[in-house]
Protein backbone atom coordinates (compact mmCIF):
# COMPACT_ATOMS: atom_id res chain seq x y z
CA UNK A 1 0.00 0.00 0.00
CA UNK A 2 1.20 3.52 -0.74
CA UNK A 3 0.60 5.57 2.42
CA UNK A 4 1.43 9.29 2.31
CA UNK A 5 0.78 9.42 6.08
CA UNK A 6 3.58 6.91 6.75
CA UNK A 7 7.01 8.46 7.13
CA UNK A 8 8.78 5.10 6.67
CA UNK A 9 8.47 2.27 4.15
CA UNK A 10 7.89 -1.05 5.87
CA UNK A 11 7.89 -4.77 5.06
CA UNK A 12 6.01 -7.31 7.22
CA UNK A 13 8.33 -9.30 9.45
CA UNK A 14 8.20 -11.28 12.67
CA UNK A 15 11.08 -12.66 14.68
CA UNK A 16 11.93 -14.14 18.05
CA UNK A 17 15.15 -12.09 18.00
CA UNK A 18 15.45 -8.97 20.11
CA UNK A 19 14.08 -5.86 18.44
CA UNK A 20 16.85 -3.92 16.71
CA UNK A 21 15.11 -1.25 14.66
CA UNK A 22 13.83 2.22 15.49
CA UNK A 23 10.81 2.69 17.74
CA UNK A 24 7.65 2.67 15.65
CA UNK A 25 4.19 3.69 16.84
CA UNK A 26 0.97 2.81 15.03
CA UNK A 27 -1.97 5.10 14.31
CA UNK A 28 -3.64 4.21 17.62
CA UNK A 29 -0.46 4.78 19.66
CA UNK A 30 0.48 1.09 19.92
CA UNK A 31 4.19 0.19 19.78
CA UNK A 32 5.11 -1.86 16.71
CA UNK A 33 8.13 -4.19 17.00
CA UNK A 34 10.90 -3.60 14.41
CA UNK A 35 14.02 -5.52 13.39
CA UNK A 36 16.22 -3.22 11.33
CA UNK A 37 16.30 -2.76 7.57
CA UNK A 38 16.46 -4.97 4.49
CA UNK A 39 17.23 -3.86 0.96
CA UNK A 40 14.65 -4.96 -1.61
CA UNK A 41 13.81 -4.00 -5.17
CA UNK A 42 10.28 -2.91 -6.01
CA UNK A 43 9.33 -3.35 -9.66
CA UNK A 44 6.49 -1.33 -11.22
CA UNK A 45 6.22 -2.54 -14.84
CA UNK A 46 9.64 -1.73 -16.29
CA UNK A 47 10.72 0.63 -13.47
CA UNK A 48 12.87 -0.88 -10.69
CA UNK A 49 13.49 0.89 -7.38
CA UNK A 50 15.97 -0.52 -4.83
CA UNK A 51 15.32 0.67 -1.28
CA UNK A 52 16.07 -0.16 2.38
CA UNK A 53 12.74 -1.11 3.96
CA UNK A 54 12.17 -1.25 7.71
CA UNK A 55 11.21 -4.75 8.91
CA UNK A 56 8.27 -4.53 11.32
CA UNK A 57 5.37 -6.52 12.72
CA UNK A 58 2.74 -5.15 10.31
CA UNK A 59 0.19 -7.01 8.20
CA UNK A 60 0.77 -5.23 4.88
CA UNK A 61 3.83 -3.82 3.12
CA UNK A 62 3.81 -0.02 3.09
CA UNK A 63 5.47 2.41 0.70
CA UNK A 64 5.91 5.58 2.75
CA UNK A 65 6.98 9.14 2.15
CA UNK A 66 10.69 8.22 2.47
CA UNK A 67 10.42 6.01 -0.65
CA UNK A 68 8.36 8.59 -2.56
CA UNK A 69 10.88 11.36 -1.77
CA UNK A 70 13.96 9.30 -2.65
CA UNK A 71 12.63 8.41 -6.10
CA UNK A 72 10.80 11.73 -6.70
CA UNK A 73 7.37 10.10 -6.95
CA UNK A 74 3.98 11.66 -6.22
CA UNK A 75 0.59 10.11 -5.49
CA UNK A 76 -2.17 11.23 -7.85
CA UNK A 77 -5.62 10.50 -6.42
CA UNK A 78 -7.27 11.82 -9.59
CA UNK A 79 -5.35 9.26 -11.71
CA UNK A 80 -5.46 6.59 -9.00
CA UNK A 81 -1.74 5.93 -9.35
CA UNK A 82 1.79 7.02 -8.51
CA UNK A 83 3.50 9.41 -10.93
CA UNK A 84 7.05 10.56 -11.63
CA UNK A 85 7.22 14.09 -10.13
CA UNK A 86 9.60 15.45 -12.79
CA UNK A 87 7.52 14.38 -15.80
CA UNK A 88 4.01 13.74 -14.46
CA UNK A 89 4.18 10.35 -16.19
CA UNK A 90 2.31 7.64 -14.25
CA UNK A 91 4.01 4.43 -13.21
CA UNK A 92 0.75 2.72 -14.19
CA UNK A 93 -1.35 4.41 -16.84
CA UNK A 94 -5.14 4.83 -16.54
CA UNK A 95 -5.59 2.34 -19.36
CA UNK A 96 -4.11 -0.32 -17.12
CA UNK A 97 -0.88 -0.40 -19.12
CA UNK A 98 2.59 0.32 -17.95
CA UNK A 99 4.52 2.92 -19.91
CA UNK A 100 6.20 0.82 -22.61
CA UNK A 101 4.53 -2.40 -21.39
CA UNK A 102 1.58 -4.64 -22.16
CA UNK A 103 -1.89 -4.53 -20.61
CA UNK A 104 -2.22 -5.05 -16.86
CA UNK A 105 -5.13 -5.15 -14.45
CA UNK A 106 -5.48 -1.83 -12.61
CA UNK A 107 -5.83 -1.68 -8.86
CA UNK A 108 -8.39 0.64 -7.41
CA UNK A 109 -6.64 3.49 -5.61
CA UNK A 110 -2.93 3.41 -4.93
CA UNK A 111 -0.86 0.32 -5.77
CA UNK A 112 -0.38 -2.29 -3.06
CA UNK A 113 2.82 -4.26 -2.63
CA UNK A 114 1.93 -7.93 -2.20
CA UNK A 115 4.10 -10.43 -0.37
CA UNK A 116 4.26 -12.41 -3.61
CA UNK A 117 4.47 -11.25 -7.19
CA UNK A 118 1.57 -9.31 -8.66
CA UNK A 119 0.72 -8.56 -12.28
CA UNK A 120 1.40 -4.89 -11.44
CA UNK A 121 4.71 -5.12 -9.59
CA UNK A 122 6.74 -7.28 -7.24
CA UNK A 123 9.39 -7.11 -4.55
CA UNK A 124 12.63 -9.02 -4.98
Amino acid sequence: MVDTGASMSILPHTSNAAQSGPKLVGVQGTAIPTWGYQQKSVVFGTARFTFNFLLANVATPIIGVDFLKKFRLDVSPSLGTVIFAATGRPLIQESGQFPGGGPRRMLSGSPTIPRQQSPLYNIR
